[in-house]
């Protein structure tokens, strides 16, 4: 079964977080409560609509996540337990790749002009927050300002 999410919605698959850190301590069932949730992201949604169009989400499958705990819905997903996760409720992407792509590139095309391949290559993307768009042929990214020459 496939689930195709809604808005800014994330699927997140729960981990164990390592009971023993790397200095040797061990880390008590207590304390673990009182942490945030830690997972895998599964699926991820289209993003909300804002004033300027659809925000995307900043979240990809496979991302490992710290989520509230609180703002989760469960739900069994492939036989195992899984929650529905609004992207506002996640606190931090883990990240061990210190060269992790931070361009989202949406499914839309855009109406500007490539500066090197010309109309009909850009698509509508998001990179580290600000708006643009992405050239798949070159995998370049313009913003919207450096176009429409402002």
């Amino acid at each position: 079964m496939k689930l195709k999410l809604t808005d800014d919605l994330v699927l997140i698959e729960p981990l164990s977080r390592p009971r023993i850190t790397s200095s040797g301590i061990e880390i008590p069932e207590s304390a673990a409560e009182a942490e945030p949730h830690y997972g895998e992201v599964v699926e991820v949604g289209p993003g909300r609509w804002g004033e300027d169009g659809r925000i995307l989400i900043r979240l990809r499958p496979g991302d490992r996540v710290f989520y509230n705990p609180l703002n989760c819905y469960p739900i069994i997903y492939n036989g195992k337990g899984h929650f529905f996760v609004r992207e506002h409720a996640i606190f931090a992407v883990i990240t061990e790749d210190e060269k992790r792509q931070e361009t989202l590139v949406s499914e839309q095309s855009s109406r500007l002009e490539c500066p090197e391949h010309g109309a009909g290559c850009l698509k509508e993307a998001v990179h580290d927050g600000r708006r643009g768009v992405y050239c798949p042929i070159s995998k370049k990214f313009y913003r919207e300002e450096e176009l429409k020459g402002e």
